[in-house]
């Protein structure tokens, strides 16, 4: 019998170049946390990558102009990154930390997954999240 129920907490967010945002980590509570920002600095851009990290499909190409970072200074207008810390529930019922990323390369016309946790050994190129969150995530 499957676990009904996976465990995660989002613990960090993590922009580089997105949109208005030349830089920011920001760390999160248990529980609700807000975002607050002026329009067009990137909250629905926000929202739109978290669903792409979670569900392991990257954001459609006629999107990837609208994240580039605005700003005529500071920031990287060819090189763009967001990442997601999380928590992850694995099967012994520990938690463990997991970052899973999307860079993007505006030169290159290219955007690809990051995955970094020591239940990996490190750092990888791709999605490759627990096998339970993917069942639970990957493609919904």
């Amino acid at each position: 019998m499957s676990r009904q129920i996976l465990n995660c907490r989002l613990t960090a967010l993590y922009w580089n170049s997105i949109r208005e945002i030349e830089e920011l980590k920001m760390s999160l509570n248990a529980g609700a946390n807000l975002i607050q920002c002026r329009n067009g600095y990137g909250k629905t851009t926000t929202l739109y990558l978290l669903r792409s990290v979670f569900i392991g499909v990257l954001p459609d190409e006629k999107f990837w102009p609208s994240f580039r970072y605005q700003r005529n200074w500071g920031g990287n207008r060819d090189h763009a990154s967001f990442r997601v810390h999380i928590d992850i529930e694995d099967s012994k019922g520990e938690m463990q930390p997991w970052t899973l990323g999307i860079n993007f390369d505006y030169e290159a016309e290219t955007a690809e997954f990051t995955t970094s946790s020591p239940e990996i050994g490190g750092y990888r190129t791709g999605w490759y999240p627990p096998h339970e969150f993917r069942q639970k995530f990957h493609n919904k």
